[in-house]
């Protein structure tokens, strides 16, 4: 069996093409192996740009060839699938750009395997020289021993919503730093700014700085920065409440107390196939909200929450949560939240 790796080198690519592989083998090798080893498998890893670096490998781990191969452009289609007696390829794809990697060579009739990044990158920390060929020489060789893990790729929906998610968060990050920067400059003359709602922070500022020369030419600029983002920020947000609308089961979620529309579609967006947990409990497991343990010897600690996976639906149950808790200690229901 032979085992193929791919490393790239250029941005431009949706897919690997699959005539060049069998081009490249049918020329480089010689009939009789090629005969014997090209109907096997093709391992496809952290193929990213224009030219693919190639490691093939037996299975005695011996490099068999190594060589770089053309990858698809973008503004090109896909291949079609080649015949399964002819070539049948078996890919691992390591990110980044791994889902649409992925989501182009299943649309071609390649069978896409994606694996643990962290997995392969402890046992890729073993090469003293990181390269392109070793790279593929390392991942045609976690292939072929099978210490890999492979992880779900999320449908492409669910990557759309949370990009929204983040493209909303990022907004609100930068509004969030703008009007720090304006609170310290209003500090320096001796201005409190109180806590004004996001909606009439702006006007609060120009009041408090009216008639003050030397404040107003420094603030009016962040201003008219965060008039614009405040108005993005309404696009967005107006973007995922039409989402949840539709969607029943953000609907569903959002019946939980203190569940509201940006909490459910992040939920939502992560977890996309509930059917591939086998028990409810794993979801906290995959959400990093689960105690991270170290035992060695006669130390056992099991304290702070691991923090793997999704870091934006950790967070927003985590606000959820927070909220709950707030509005029991001063003996109020719990409402919906964001």
């Amino acid at each position: 069996m032979i085992l193929v790796a791919l490393a790239a080198t250029a941005f431009e690519t949706n897919v690997v093409n699959p005539d060049a592989v069998r081009s490249m083998i049918s020329a480089r090798v010689s009939s009789e192996i090629s005969a014997q080893w090209v109907p096997t498998a093709l391992k496809i890893a952290q193929i990213e740009f224009r030219m693919s670096a190639t490691c093939m490998s037996t299975r005695d781990s011996t490099a068999f060839f190594r060589s770089a191969i053309p990858t698809v452009s973008a503004s090109r289609p896909p291949p079609r699938a080649p015949a399964p007696a002819v070539f049948r390829p078996a890919s691992c794809i390591w990110p980044p750009a791994s889902e649409w990697l992925h989501e182009g060579l299943t649309q071609a009739g390649l069978p896409a395997i994606c694996i643990e990044t962290r997995q392969a990158n402890a046992a890729m920390k073993t090469m003293p020289n990181k390269t392109d060929r070793n790279d593929a020489r390392a991942l045609a060789q976690i292939m072929r021993t099978g210490w890999f893990r492979q992880v779900h790729v999320k449908s492409r929906q669910c990557r759309l919503w949370r990009s929204l998610l983040v493209a909303r968060r990022t907004i609100l990050n930068e509004m969030r730093a703008i009007e720090n920067v304006v609170r310290a400059i209003l500090r320096e003359a001796g201005i409190k700014l109180g806590t004004p709602s996001r909606t009439a922070f702006a006007d609060r500022v120009r009041e408090m700085t009216d008639g003050d020369a030397s404040v107003t030419p420094l603030v009016s600029p962040l201003l008219a920065i965060l008039a614009v983002m405040l108005r993005e920020l309404g696009r967005l947000t107006k973007q995922v409440l039409a989402i949840v609308r539709q969607e029943k089961i953000c609907r569903r979620l959002m019946s939980a107390p203190g569940v509201g529309p940006i909490t459910a579609l992040a939920y939502r967006a992560t977890i996309d196939r509930p059917e591939r947990f086998r028990h409810s409990r794993d979801v906290g497991a995959h959400l990093g909200l689960t105690p991270a343990r170290y035992q060695s010897g006669e130390t056992d600690i099991q304290g702070k929450i691991s923090r793997c996976g999704d870091e934006l639906a950790r967070t927003a149950l985590y606000r959820r949560r927070i909220a709950c808790s707030c509005a029991a200690r001063n003996g109020q229901a719990c409402e919906h939240g964001a």
